[in-house]
């Protein structure tokens, strides 16, 4: 038999054998590594915070809101076909990793060109460097794009985490430095961009993948076509993410900006180390049973599970203690962020649900439909914002709300009609935690209003934190028992 070509070679994907084993296994790789990358910025934030001002992060915060549409298309979504494809060739690898280098490289230019137009819009002169500084993060982002993707889609977390906490504390020093030398907002870009660069020079080393000569390579159109979708979907969210924010800081200024964007930060931290960690487990697992219809609902559910389980408790508690987090956190100047941060808290509760389901319909190959979806969700988010926006952050943060509890029910509804996961087994999984947290909370709640006015602050939270977790713990056997043994399931998968 002729051997194939060297670009026709498959991309290896590291064995498909014990795929449960694995999932969990990989699975507990990142959800340690993520509680490990969370402290550490929460110590960051507590630190730049105490550093810089609110005006600093809302000049930052006004060019990110451009940025993240730049982003959009800088990837293509072809890091996602990349994982998703059951047959990866080096040559449809090596097309897709100089498609990205030429659109970073072209989204980098164009953004710094547009750095004195976005000054001009928020009328602050200070953003035409800025702008100019954070359009070469797109650059150095693309460059690692393609290694990262090859290392999810071999299951390889170990690596995946070893990169993105080498980043978090290089950026982080960077920009602690930057702070302490008086470089205000400069000091935050300094700290994306070194970020980005460490976190991709250890993506492109781990992976032990280098790049053929620029080709086109059959199949790449399929994966373009796939991508361009994913891209659609993403250039809805962008403005359903950012249209808060752009009209925060055009009619309230930078101060009110960046204490909602500060709040938002703070409120996606315990999403993120519940969903981040099971969404990037979970897009290479399923994508391997993406023919198999009832496995992949199954697994889809059992994932629910222990997502609902860890995520409710965590959003419903720190909703409670909102003053007690923005104090420990940011310190006493930040006070005025409260409201704002209990009400993103309690939007955080089913967020968790929106920010997980793209995977589903990744892994399934429905780009197509997740893309209609955006369509639907980015018209009910401006229609949810708009009349509450003219009330500042409080009403951001209401209007946010508002958008989560309307969409999160419709789009499981979608799932299940389009990708065959049943609503019916969703809300099972939703309930149980739910009304856990709802009791814990109103525990939490009672006790703190009963302890001593003269303890610190460090051990009223301790104490509240840890009846908290007694209570929900204690709650859970009875009210979500299905939760409480897939969460054991899955701790014995990975260590077994």
């Amino acid at each position: 038999m002729t051997p194939p070509e060297p670009d026709d070679r498959r991309v290896l994907d590291g064995g498909a054998s014990d795929l449960r084993r694995r999932a969990a296994r990989g699975g507990s790789i990142v959800f340690a590594v993520q509680l490990v990358q969370q402290g550490l910025r929460l110590v960051l934030l507590a630190v730049m915070a105490r550093l810089l001002t609110p005006n600093d992060y809302g000049l930052l915060g006004m060019v990110l809101a451009f940025t993240a549409l730049l982003a959009t298309f800088q990837d293509l979504g072809l890091s996602a076909a990349t994982v998703q494809r059951k047959d990866l060739t080096e040559a449809q690898l090596s097309a897709v990793f100089w498609l990205n280098v030429a659109l970073g490289t072209a989204m980098a230019l164009l953004f710094a060109a547009s750095a004195p137009a976005v000054a001009w819009f928020y009328d602050e002169p200070t953003l035409v460097p800025v702008t100019v500084a954070v359009a070469c993060g797109l650059l150095l982002a693309s460059l690692g794009t393609q290694s990262a993707a090859l290392l999810d889609r071999r299951m390889d977390f170990a690596s995946v985490a070893l990169a993105e906490v080498f980043g978090l504390v290089a950026g982080g020093a960077a920009g602690i430095v930057g702070a302490l030398n008086g470089y205000g907002v400069f000091a935050l870009v300094g700290q994306r961009l070194v970020q980005t660069a460490v976190t991709m020079s250890v993506y492109v080393l781990r992976a032990r993948w280098r790049p053929g000569r620029p080709r086109w390579a059959a199949g790449v159109r399929e994966m373009v076509g796939f991508g361009g979708y994913l891209t659609g979907f993403n250039i809805l969210n962008y403005f359903t993410r950012n249209f808060d924010k752009v009209l925060l800081g055009k009619f309230w200024g930078t101060i009110e900006l960046g204490l909602y964007t500060r709040s938002y930060m703070l409120m996606t931290l315990p999403i993120q180390l519940a969903s981040w960690p099971l969404a990037r487990v979970l897009r290479p697992a399923l994508s391997r049973l993406q023919d198999d219809e009832v496995r992949f609902a199954e697994a889809s559910v059992s994932a629910l599970h222990v997502l609902t389980w860890v995520s409710f408790p965590m959003a419903g508690g720190l909703a409670v203690l909102a003053e007690e987090t923005i104090r420990l956190v940011y310190g006493e100047q930040w006070l005025a962020a409260v409201p704002v941060y209990r009400g993103l808290c309690i939007a955080g509760l089913l967020q968790t649900l929106l920010n997980v389901s793209g995977t589903f319909f990744v892994a399934r190959g429905k780009a197509r439909e997740f893309f209609r979806w955006g369509i639907f969700a980015s018209t009910v988010t401006v229609v949810g914002f708009l009349p509450c926006i003219w009330y500042g952050g409080i009403g951001a943060a209401i209007g946010y709300s508002v958008v989560v509890y309307t969409t999160a029910p419709l789009l499981y509804a979608f799932i299940d009609r389009v990708i065959g996961i049943p609503i019916a087994a969703v809300w099972r999984t939703v309930v149980g935690p739910a009304v856990a947290t709802g009791l814990m909370s109103a525990l939490v709640w009672q006790l703190k209003a009963q302890l001593p006015l003269d303890w610190n602050l460090v051990t009223r939270v301790g104490v509240l934190v840890l009846a908290g977790v007694v209570a929900y713990l204690l709650l859970t056997p009875v009210l979500a028992p299905a939760a409480l043994r897939e969460a054991v399931r899955t701790y014995r998968r990975a260590t077994a």
